[in-house]
């Protein structure tokens, strides 16, 4: 790892050039001095971390007794998002760009071509290459690369492409200039070693998505080795701020050949809280490379941090009055960490006391609950509905008891769109809903109010971590949003699928299963080999057939000459089962063929 950085003379021309309207307005002004952020209403902002739960671990950012933003981790879902491995490449499938690795935990990893640096494909290339060459600008990442899109990364902080890669396109808001895409048995081969990050977790059948472009995220700063560029979040649009941050950043003293982007929480930092976050991310690295070189096995690298620590990197604010957790192992990880980026905030991380449970005493347990409900009460009677499906969720708004006297509709409908906008930013944050998302407002004639809405639900979207791309709302009242799954979503993590309605949230009532039960009889006692049908299912379908369908059931064995019997099976929710037997009793499938 080399100290220092590559200055060229074209840097430096740019660099002035970018910034001299500014210097001209503020000669005087120290780089290191924030500005100041604007005025806000006060509230009380507390963070509770309830770590004292062996199952389930909760961080919540608590907003005048109200839950507003919620990090779970639960002990049987296991997430590896963020954690860096060295695997091995175990198959190549060039039909669809793509490696599959073995990282060391059991599933083989999805590594697309796009995510995999140009510098694999090389001759001679070897991991240990990784922690001295970096990647040339014109190489980084493009649509798929996760360092340059901010999918390693903490999501809400997608570093922009630097301005002094393309001077060009005026003051760095253009795209990512195109790169030509290698076929991927050009870029690896099998056996290869390679060193990976996870961006996405398994879900279903599909294995954990990676990428070999590394970022490491710190609390101002994300660490992005072998990507040498450096910028600061498109999150952050105070231009005078982002050159601020930009001249720190030129100012410290980044290793060659990395690149560093500023987050969002960067804003307002000093120079001096800035670098000691650098300081703590090049310590990481450090020990990314002492791993790295120590073994040529599949191997974690690094490993995301716990509940705890994440908590005080992507959680707290200077406005959180205080940081309480209930367990003393726990609390004592965050102290560490926050003397060593924080210390200023160190008196604010506090042991919670007493006998009753975190949650419970701060009041907030019953708001964690309301979470997992289907409908959402609004306070001036409105409410929504929550459906979560395979491909979308759909979210309906309803005014139900919303009145005022002498109002008209549309006044009364653009007054609860209005209230539920933000309710449902919050839901979809505290529940962690990703993809496709419809929000059913209701109806509104004039664009005007249509206009209100759409401006209001994105500023309530904007306090989210994940990205959101939202458009416009329908001719029938539909706003579509998608966004980005930062897990597996809330209602994975605590709910089993029912095995009674498989999901659903509904049962095929006995009535109608026992008449397909009758339909599929007659089909099936139209055939030889057998003298008797059994047919097991639930009791209350075996109570309709014996009542309700008696006569068919009767007419059914007199004209096939054979036995039904029936089976009571508490557990047969839904599938009924039939079984056909011959004489002897031996089970065997309709038309004569001796079931095995």
């Amino acid at each position: 790892m080399h100290d220092g950085r590559r200055r060229s003379a074209r840097d430096h021309e740019h660099e002035e050039e970018e910034d001299q309207e500014e210097e001209r307005e503020d000669e005087e002004e120290d780089d290191d001095e924030p500005r100041a952020e604007p005025h806000r209403p006060h509230r009380r902002r507390l963070i509770l971390v309830n770590a004292r739960d062996t199952e389930e671990k909760r961080a919540a950012v608590v907003e005048d007794g109200r839950i507003v933003d919620l990090q779970m981790t639960v002990k049987k879902h296991v997430s590896y998002v963020n954690d860096i491995y060295r695997g091995r490449v175990v198959n190549l499938e060039t039909a669809i760009g793509a490696a599959f690795v073995d990282f060391g935990e059991g599933r083989n990893g999805f590594l697309h071509a796009s995510d995999v640096l140009p510098s694999y494909g090389e001759p001679d290339w070897n991991l240990e290459k990784l922690l001295s060459t970096p990647v040339e600008e014109d190489e980084a990442p493009g649509e798929g690369g996760a360092a340059a899109e901010g999918e390693a990364a903490p999501s809400e902080d997608a570093p922009e492409e630097d301005e002094r890669a393309a001077p060009e396109r005026g003051r760095g808001r253009g795209r990512h200039r195109p790169r030509v895409r290698l076929p991927i048995d050009h870029l690896l081969k099998k056996g290869q070693m390679v060193a990976v990050q996870i961006t996405k977790d398994a879900i279903g059948d599909k294995g954990p998505t990676l990428t070999t472009y590394i970022s490491i995220p710190g609390r101002y700063l994300v660490l992005m080795p072998s990507l040498e560029r450096t910028g600061v979040s498109r999150k952050i649009d105070d231009e005078r701020e982002r050159r601020r941050l930009k001249r720190i950043l030129q100012s410290l003293e980044i290793p060659e050949g990395m690149g560093v982007i500023v987050r969002t929480a960067g804003i307002g930092r000093t120079k001096m809280e800035i670098k000691r976050d650098l300081d703590y991310l090049l310590l990481a690295w450090e020990d990314f490379s002492k791993r790295l070189r120590s073994g040529r096995n599949p191997a974690p690298l690094y490993q995301e941090s716990d509940i705890a620590i994440r908590t005080m990197r992507d959680l707290f604010t200077p406005e959180t009055e205080a940081v309480i957790v209930d367990d003393p192992e726990v609390y004592r990880r965050m102290v560490e960490f926050t003397g060593r980026l924080m210390p200023e905030h160190l008196d604010r991380v506090k042991l919670h006391e007493g006998p009753r449970p975190l949650f419970h005493s701060h009041g907030v347990e019953q708001d964690f609950e309301k979470i997992f409900a289907r409908r959402v009460e609004l306070p001036s009677g409105g409410s929504i509905v929550i459906e979560q499906t395979e491909a979308l969720v759909a979210i309906d708004v309803n005014s139900g008891r919303t009145r005022e006297e002498g109002a008209e509709f549309e006044d009364i409908a653009l007054k609860t769109n209005l209230e539920a906008a933000p309710e449902i930013a919050r839901q979809i944050r505290l529940r962690d809903l990703g993809g496709i998302i419809v929000l059913d407002y209701i109806d509104m004639m004039r664009a005007s109010s249509r206009k209100t809405v759409e401006r209001v639900t994105r500023e309530a979207l904007k306090a989210d971590r994940a990205r959101a791309k939202i458009g416009r709302i329908s001719q029938f009242g539909l706003l579509e949003l998608t966004r980005q799954r930062l897990g597996p979503g809330l209602s994975k993590l605590v709910y089993d699928t029912c095995s009674r309605c498989r999901g659903s949230g509904r049962r095929r009532n006995a009535s109608s299963r026992a008449q397909a039960i009758m339909r599929r009889l007659a089909a099936a006692l139209a055939l030889k080999g057998y003298t008797t049908v059994e047919v097991r299912t639930h009791p209350d379908v075996i109570e309709c057939l014996q009542k309700d369908l008696r006569p068919e059931v009767e007419r059914l064995q007199q004209e096939s000459g054979r036995e039904i019997q029936m089976l009571a099976v508490p557990d047969q929710v839904e599938d009924s089962v039939l079984h056909y037997l011959r004489a002897d009793g031996r089970e065997v499938r309709p038309g004569g063929r001796r079931r095995r």
